[in-house]
């Protein structure tokens, strides 16, 4: 095929805009569509490329993906490689156990499928994968894998025997359109029914449509020239440049994608690819020698920017706008020498004859896989025994959290067979206060009850309708679950039978200004006791600061706190003053002391008290319950409700 400019350019303006989101520059809050244009970019190509060589007979699938190894493997194993040391150095035993099996995901092109189900895109945790970024290119792999065989199978080829073929698919091979077109629409229906679920943004049945929107564009220029028309090109690939400019600044991750929303970057993309050439000013714009040199290094570019960016947030804390440019500009340089004397030259066909790059691809791959098994066990002899506490897995600090409340969950009756019946409602928190209580015995007597609500919905019950407060993304989920009818009906038997209610959440401004309208409105009987229990937070907790650190300097380190947590809580406190038998526990003054900006990391003992800044270890359970043991709230309760 002819060598266009413009798609470079395109290309350029594709993984610069996913470069700078990633840094974090705040206008550009749509640059991850910028992957939503290579897709469309490499159905286009591909299809262009297949397409032409069918009807010549000579497309071969050993020399189509001959051609996909020459492309995509040298520079992968590459930047896999040197992954390698830097993740070595960098990661903690749990993080590189999901390391390991995210590189090897990375190399049999299945990133989306391990990362679907395990964290989505946008999750703030997604920002320790160095290799989240694969994601796209195995979705690309996988339709490599398909789309070839539909092609020989259905495209018009010269030596079709069959009348009934030649009657089918004569002059334009109607079957094969009409079969891309009806995939590209159950994807583009399957998306938007489903683009509610974070797992989407990975899902290759999601995303097929976009790169069917490539190849579509391929096969409508198949024998057609650009320019149709002057003023039809201008036009056509102005709008098209626009639609994906509007997409960068226009289009946040808050929006369900992909979906309708991902229309803009993939029709944009592909107007320019049918209108767009050297004569229109688009064409022009796009084909300057800057965007085309990026362009050309756009892939190695692509490869390097992320993990550059995840060992940077890993070794620094809170790395600044500042060096994530100078770090946009490294993987720019990066991606130049990958480019030049690794892209190069295995491209090169009189260098490397077939056999030897295919014999290249399976050593390599033999090799990476060898030496990314030997992450899964996490490594744990590079630290010493005194840090064993800080290396313990996220996932298992989070199951302890959820493993006692778990068991109390589905439980929607009172056996009245105690004295004390308590119902606990609230989120994560909730599920930390089981957890203090179980580790220090507290209402040990009690008949324990609980309810979830979500952070995001919030827990409230008033004449405003919750779900105008609660994000636009969380408002159907929060319909389903929470305010169907009101506020959780299922809610009021085990109300009218409670004789203690606990509210613990991790609270939202709007929601603790509305508390005491909410307990109002749940209609709890005069007799229940009710007691609200503040926010808390240990700061940002950054295991890698703490290794090393002495038992004396663990007692003295304390972290900075956002003041919002001290406002909210004073909230709290106010709101709940004129209210009957309601008791509010301020577990940050209790935690940190009162009107203190820091708060404590470790336990007296040198434990560390919260794995993320928010949620409880089993020594910050059993450190707090010690705390409130000794509150005046909870010493009510020692002997019953008597006291």
């Amino acid at each position: 095929m002819n060598y266009r400019r413009e798609i470079d350019g395109l290309r350029a303006i594709a993984v610069l805009s996913v470069i700078l989101f990633h840094a974090g520059f705040p206008r550009i809050k749509g640059g991850f569509v910028g992957v939503d244009v290579f897709f469309v970019i490499s159905g286009y190509l591909i299809t262009t490329i297949i397409l032409s060589e069918c009807e010549n007979n000579t497309f071969t699938l050993i020399g189509f993906y001959e051609r996909r190894v020459r492309r995509i493997l040298p520079a992968l194993f590459f930047v896999l490689l040197c992954c390698l040391p830097a993740a070595y150095v960098l990661l903690f035993p749990d993080q590189m156990t999901q390391f390991a099996k995210s590189f090897l995901s990375g190399l049999f092109f299945v990133s989306n499928y391990f990362f679907r189900n395990n964290l989505g895109y946008f999750a703030a945790n997604a920002e320790e994968e160095p290799l989240l970024h694969l994601w796209s290119l195995a979705v690309e792999e996988q339709y490599y894998i398909f789309f070839p065989l539909l092609a020989i199978l259905l495209w018009r080829r010269k030596e079709w025997n069959f009348k009934v073929a030649k009657l089918v698919w004569r002059h334009q091979s109607w079957g094969f359109i009409a079969l891309v077109l009806l995939v590209s629409v159950a994807s583009f229906i399957y998306a938007e029914r489903k683009h509610g679920a974070e797992t989407l943004f990975y899902d290759t049945r999601g995303r097929v449509w976009e790169l069917f929107i490539g190849s579509l564009s391929a096969i409508y220029l198949r024998g057609r020239e650009r320019m149709s028309g002057r003023v039809l090109a201008e036009c056509g690939s102005a709008l098209g440049l626009l639609l994906i400019l509007a997409a960068c600044f226009g289009i946040n991750q808050k929006m369900p994608f992909p979906g309708h929303w991902a229309l803009l970057p993939t029709l944009g993309t592909a107007l320019i690819v049918i209108f767009a050439s050297p004569g229109t000013l688009a064409g022009r714009l796009l084909s300057t020698r800057i965007l085309v040199g990026v362009g050309l290094i756009s892939y190695s570019a692509y490869l390097w920017h992320w993990p550059l960016f995840v060992f940077a947030r890993i070794a620094i804390q809170e790395p600044s706008l500042w060096l994530f440019s100078g770090l946009s500009i490294v993987s720019l340089c990066l991606a130049f020498v990958s480019w030049r004397y690794v892209e190069r030259p295995f491209r090169d066909r009189q260098l490397l004859q077939r056999s030897q790059i295919f014999r290249f691809a399976a050593l390599g791959a033999i090799l990476l896989v060898l030496a990314g098994s030997v992450g899964l066990n996490g490594l744990s002899s590079r630290f010493s025994v005194e840090d064993a506490d800080l290396l313990v897995s996220r996932q298992e600090r989070t199951q302890y959290v959820v493993a006692r409340y778990n068991q109390l969950e589905g439980i929607d009756h009172f056996s009245n067979e105690k004295t004390l019946r308590v119902l606990l409602l609230g989120d994560s928190y909730s599920q930390d206060l089981v957890n203090i209580m179980a580790e220090a015995e507290l209402l040990s007597d009690a008949e324990i009850r609980v309810r979830y609500i979500m952070t995001r919905c919030q827990i409230y019950f008033g004449e405003e309708n919750g779900l105008n407060f609660v994000a636009e993304n969380d408002r159907a989920l929060c319909a389903k679950h929470v305010y169907k009818e009101g506020f959780y009906p299922s809610l009021q038997p085990l109300i009218q039978n409670a004789n203690i209610i606990i509210f613990a959440s991790s609270w939202k401004e709007w929601a603790a200004r509305r508390l005491s309208e909410t307990i109002k409105n749940l209609h709890i009987p005069d007799s229940a006791r009710i007691i609200v229990i503040g926010n808390k937070s240990f700061g940002a907790i950054r295991r890698r600061d703490y290794l090393g650190l002495s038992f004396q300097g663990r007692g003295t380190l304390r972290n900075n706190i956002d003041g919002g947590i001290l406002n909210i809580n004073k909230m709290l406190r106010t709101g709940m003053e004129n209210m009957n038998n309601v008791e509010f526990v301020d577990l940050y003054e209790l935690i940190c002391g009162t009107d203190s900006q820091t708060c404590p990391v470790f336990s007296p003992d040198g434990e560390l008290l919260s794995y993320d800044g928010g949620h409880l270890t089993q020594a910050g359970a059993a450190y707090i319950g010690g705390l409130l043991k000794d509150h005046p709230v909870f010493k009510k309760f020692e002997n019953g409700l008597s006291n």
